[in-house]
C-alpha cells in the first residue's frame, strides 16, 4: 500500500516553470510513485480528485503539493524537497552574513553599474 499526502500553501503563487521544476524535484526522491506541484485551479482540483486526493478547502490562489510514495518517509522527503525548491537553493541569510546593498533609486543603480548596457 502506498502513502499519500496533499498540502496547500494558502495564497502562494508559483509560476508554471517553477511548478514544473518543483514537480520534477519531488519525483527524484526514491520511492515516490507520483508527485505534482500545481496551483489550485478548478481544472487542477479535478485532476487531484481523479488521482484520489482530498482537495476540500482548496482555493484558486493556493499552491498544492501532492505526493504518493511507497513510504511515509518518502512522502515527507518529497515535501521537504518541494519546500527547498520553492525557496530556491540559496540559504537564508543569518546575522553573520553582511546585507547586500540595495540602490535607493534608478539613478543610484546606474551609478553603481557603470558597465550596464541594458535599457528597460
Amino acid at each position: 500500500m502506498t502513502s499519500r499526502r496533499v498540502e496547500f500553501r494558502r495564497d502562494t503563487y508559483v509560476d508554471s516553470v517553477g511548478l514544473l521544476n518543483v514537480s520534477r524535484e519531488m519525483r527524484t526522491v526514491p520511492e515516490v510513485v507520483w508527485a505534482s506541484a500545481l496551483m489550485g485551479t478548478p481544472a487542477n482540483a479535478d485532476l487531484l480528485v481523479d488521482a484520489g486526493f482530498d482537495v476540500e478547502g482548496l482555493r484558486v490562489n493556493d499552491l498544492v503539493l501532492a505526493v504518493e510514495a511507497e513510504t511515509d518517509a518518502a512522502v515527507q522527503t518529497a515535501l521537504d524537497v518541494a519546500e527547498q525548491a520553492i525557496r530556491g537553493s540559496e540559504p537564508a541569510p543569518d546575522a553573520s552574513t553582511p546585507a547586500t546593498h540595495q540602490p535607493g533609486d534608478v539613478t543610484e543603480a546606474a551609478e553603481e553599474l557603470v558597465d550596464a548596457n541594458l535599457a528597460v
